[in-house]
Formats: structure tokens, sequence, C-alpha cells
């Protein structure tokens, strides 16, 4: 599943880079806010580590409810590469842990 995720996001940020409607970019934060939720979950082992502190700011970040507005795309898109190289850092441990 963390696979999954992981690459439906970078099509997603692979996409983003193309004029879509606004529509598309709030469908891009919560795809990437429903990914952070199962990511802390899955991670989740009964204490707080930096990973889960890290998965807790991007999902307020990301979160769909209340929007955070930086402004730029190139800085949203930067953002977005950026949660892609730590979820894949930590996509291995997720799926290594699932199937123990």
């Amino acid at each position: 599943m963390a696979n999954n995720l992981f690459f439906a996001c970078c099509i997603a940020v692979g996409l983003a880079l193309l004029p879509f409607p606004y529509l598309f970019y709030i469908l891009l934060k919560i795809l990437f806010f429903v990914s952070i939720i199962y990511y802390a979950i899955a991670i989740y082992q009964g204490n707080f580590d930096i990973r889960i502190s890290i998965l807790i700011v991007l999902a307020i970040l990301y979160n769909p409810i209340i929007a955070v507005h930086l402004g730029s795309k190139l800085l949203w898109f930067v953002i977005n590469v950026l949660t892609l190289v730590f979820m894949y850092n930590i996509k291995d441990k997720i799926d290594y842990k699932n199937t123990k």
C-alpha cells in the first residue's frame, strides 16, 4: 500500500507541473494528506520519533480543511518533491513492518 501511495503522489507531482484548474491542486493536497496520515499510522509504534513529528508537520501543511497558502507554485513544487523524498525514505520501513 505504501508503494502505491508513493507512486500515485509521484505521478500527481509530475502532473502538477502542467497548468491545471485550481481543483486539481486541491485534490493533490488531499492525496498527500491521506498518504501522510497513512504513513504516520503505519509507522507509529507507541512512541513519537522524528519521523512522526515530520509527518505531523506535513499533515498540517497539506490538510484540506484549513488551507495553507504559500502563494507560489514553485514553492509548493519544491515542498512536494521534498515530501516525496521523505516518503521514499520511510516507505520501505512501512512495507517491512506490515509484512512481519
